[in-house]
């Protein structure tokens, strides 16, 4: 699927949390644009009945084996007659805070080079944009609730569908990150 670049536009703000300002350095700043209504956004809360404790340890275990990815990659170009090809990496980076009371995971993307259009001369954390946030944390007994930050747009919810499968114990696989962002 190729997008113009009103949805190459739509997208970058999509992945910086909010669109018009800076972008996220941190996850709590991540939240907070989301929590806000950013811009192609949603912050949707749940809960699941499964404890606290094996919510969070199926987002520990599962963040590690699934979203710690480094995938090559290479964009073409038709020019005239011929492609113009660049080689590239895409990077996914998980994050787990773990306390008793609750456990947070930031996801965050990186290519490698960026784009500059891309960016659209914003300057992202170093490790990456962020593209998902989750917060878990005890809602009773046996119960837990479940807070999720990230993009509406259906084709960037690949991570947070993972995410809500692993909470709810229902399917423990890992995504298909080999799909792009952004095209």
């Amino acid at each position: 699927m190729k997008l113009s670049a009103f949805h190459v536009l739509l997208v970058g703000a999509v992945l910086s949390g909010c669109a018009g300002g800076p972008m996220p350095q941190t996850g709590e700043e991540y939240r907070a644009g989301i929590a806000k209504g950013g811009f192609g956004s949603e912050m949707n809360t749940y809960e699941v009945n499964r404890p606290y404790k094996k919510v969070a340890d199926a987002l520990v275990s599962k963040s590690k084996e699934c979203l710690n990815v480094k995938l090559a990659k290479n964009k073409c170009v038709r020019q005239g007659v011929a492609n113009s090809c660049k080689a590239y990496e895409v990077f996914y980076r998980p994050t787990v805070v773990k306390t008793a009371s609750k456990t947070q995971l930031h996801v965050q993307w990186r290519r490698d080079p960026w784009d500059s259009m891309f960016l659209g001369g914003g300057q992202p954390p170093a490790e990456g944009l962020f593209i998902a946030a989750f917060d878990v944390e005890p809602a009773g007994p046996g119960k837990t609730k479940v807070t999720t930050y990230g993009p509406s747009i259906d084709h960037l919810k690949t991570v947070p569908n993972a995410v809500k499968h692993w909470v709810e114990g229902t399917n423990m696989g890992c995504p298909d990150l080999t799909k792009p962002y952004y095209y």
